[in-house]
Parts: structure tokens; sequence; C-alpha cells
């Protein structure tokens, strides 16, 4: 997704101001604390290995443009460019993209995408709740969050992430940390075909929900940010689609839905279309 990092932060700030709404006291009884949670479910069935499609290409100086609309009104563009992290090994990548509709700095997510011999491969988002150095007891729990791998399991399947526990931090002023509740899911929905980059491709299709909830340790209110996304992603090129559903925070619209389509790539030195 794009940059998990600003979604949960957004939920995990909350806790530095006391939350969305009114941050004074409440009357209402407390509720029990997110209990200490870490669990996938994984799909079963065979899966399906697409290593000689290469359709999660991380190749330094990868670039590509997107088409940027709003509720099917072009309105800007976004440029996403793959680049080797500093002085780290050739698995750590910084992800960058430049929305020209949110001047400003850029959303950069960083990756460890490596080929595991006779596994296949996984990219992992690495500190998705952007927690290292601020939260050390959710860093400690969900320091990377694998977000796409090859073999790709069974379409139609989904597998998911659950994390709860402590924050290790106080937010509401009582002396007592509050907790919290992540989820992730991810839906291969399968390969389709898409016009994009000039011609028809065969791209794989994933469904993802990511949700961040903060349980106060006073009577206040769960605060929950959530977001959704479909992605598409094209043999040799990597991501060439994505719809943003709506962000939302305690079911209001924090960051509107929006869609982007390649306009034109370079990938591993070769241009597109």
């Amino acid at each position: 997704m794009k940059k998990y990092q600003w979604t949960a932060l957004m939920c995990l700030a909350l806790t530095a101001c006391g939350g969305g709404g009114d941050s004074g006291p409440s009357d209402a009884p407390a509720q029990t604390p997110f209990a200490d949670l870490y669990q996938w479910q994984i799909p079963q069935g065979a899966k399906q290995d697409v290593t000689d499609l290469n359709i999660f290409p991380f190749d330094d100086g990868d670039t590509v443009v997107f088409d940027r609309s709003s509720a099917g009104v072009a309105n800007g563009t976004l440029t996403r460019t793959i680049n080797l992290f500093p002085n780290a090994t050739s698995s750590i990548y910084n992800v960058t993209e430049i929305d020209s509709t949110k001047p400003g700095e850029p959303d950069v997510t960083k990756y460890s995408a490596t080929t595991i011999q006779g596994i296949g491969f996984q990219a992992d988002v690495v500190d998705p709740l952007g927690a290292g150095g601020v939260l050390p007891d959710v860093y400690n729990r969900i320091p990377v969050l694998t977000e796409y791998v090859n073999p790709l399991y069974p379409a139609g399947s989904t597998r998911s992430l659950e994390v709860q526990g402590p924050i290790g931090g106080d937010a509401d002023g009582d002396g007592k940390t509050e907790s919290y509740r992540f989820t992730y899911s991810q839906t291969y929905r399968g390969f389709e075909p898409l016009q994009v980059l000039g011609s028809s491709r065969q791209v794989a299709h994933f469904s993802n929900t990511v949700s961040m909830t903060v349980r106060f340790s006073t009577g206040k209110a769960d605060s929950t940010t959530s977001s959704t996304e479909e992605t598409y992603f094209a043999p040799g090129i990597g991501l060439v689609k994505r719809e943003s559903g709506n962000t939302t925070r305690d079911g209001i619209v924090v960051d509107p839905a929006y869609s982007m389509i390649a306009r034109s790539a370079v990938v591993a030195g070769v241009t597109y279309p």
C-alpha cells in the first residue's frame, strides 16, 4: 500500500494529542486493553509460481509515472521511483512517491526485497508503523510487514495479520499505557487484462486493507484509522495501477479516494511504452 507509515502514524499520533474528537476526561468505564496477540492467517492450497513473470521488480533507478485522478477527473501525476538504500545491502530499497497534488515532502517507504532460493520472493515494508525510535513496544512486535510474496497464494484467497498489545506510551495523562490493534489483509484476485502502457497486459490484482485502532486507558472511545486499495502488477514492470479508497479516522474521511494508472516507465533499463 502507499506508505503504511502514513496511515498508521496518523492513528498513533492521536495518542500524542489525546485521540480524535473531545480529548477531555470521560465518565465512561475504561474498556479492557487489547490482549497481546501476533497472528498470521495463511491460505491453504496450491500456489502459483510467477518467478518468470517478474511482477515485483526492484531495480535501482526504476521509475514509473502515473496519471492521477479523483472521482474520474484527472488532477495530476504521481512519480514512483525505486532506489537502492544508501549504504545498505542490495535487498534494501527506498520507494519514493511524489504526488503533484500534495506538495511537500516526498512519500518514502523502505522495503527489504529479497529473492530466497528454493522458496521464492518477498517484499517486506520496513518499520510499517513508523514506530522505530518512538514506540519500541510497537516496533519490536512489527519491525517489518510482508506485503507481497511469490509464489502467489491461490486466487481468491486472503492472507491476514492481526497484532495487539500495549503501545508503551501514555496518551491521556492518567499514567497508564494505551493499547492498540493493527490489522492487515490482502486478497489475491488473480490475473486479468488491463490496457496500460500502450498494450493490453495480463496483470496480477490484489485487494489490500489496513487499520489501526488505539484503545485508551480512560473511558474515551477507541480511535480507528483505516484504508483500502486495489493494486495491479504487470510482468517485468511492477505496479501499473492503484485505486486507493478513502482513508478514514473514526468514520471521517481524512484522505479522499483517488486512482492512478501508469503513463510511462523505465524499468531495468527498458522504456515503456
